[in-house]
């Protein structure tokens, strides 16, 4: 199969975007292994995910692309959900409208493929409706806590701590 990679950095991140783009993509490569192989990569930087996808330049041209019937790739994966969608709202409308151009949508957080009519998509909705905006981890990071978590410390999934 053939994988379109997305990952976005915001301005503000302390990683800086190569790292940034690095750890994501690796994730990407982990989720979809013997699965297929990124044959594109769209990696918005200098935005957050509180800006729609329309509104920012990689991800808008992912989306032309998913339209087009000869697009070179058969799915998307996503390095972090946290990073590339604004809202549980933001996140199901896109899946739909992937699946409905016939692109699968793949990510770390649901463990690989994503489907809206998968028997675990409502179990994942609710699972991803608490992750914490990028706002209040650059707060954490700053040496401020937040209940319940460490200052500092980003979790990322599959990365030392529970998805």
């Amino acid at each position: 199969m053939r994988f379109a990679f997305y990952g976005c950095v915001g301005a503000s991140d302390p990683e800086g975007p190569e790292v940034s783009e690095a750890w994501q993509r690796e994730m990407a490569e982990h989720t979809i292994a013997d699965q297929g192989v990124i044959v594109a990569g769209f990696f918005d930087v200098g935005v957050t995910s509180r800006v729609s996808w329309s509104d920012r330049p990689r991800a808008s041209a992912l989306l032309v692309a998913s339209g087009d019937p000869d697009r070179g790739f058969d799915a998307v994966v996503v390095g972090d959900y946290e990073r590339a969608f604004g809202t549980v709202a933001e996140f199901r409308e896109l899946v739909l409208l992937f699946e409905g151009r016939g692109v699968q949508v793949w990510m770390p957080e649901a463990g690989g493929l994503v489907s809206v009519d998968g028997p675990d998509f409502p179990a994942l909705l609710t699972m991803l409706q608490p992750v914490v905006p990028s706002s209040t981890v650059r707060e954490v990071r700053a040496g401020r806590r937040r209940p319940g978590g460490q200052a500092g410390r980003r979790a990322r999934p599959g990365v030392g701590s529970p998805a």
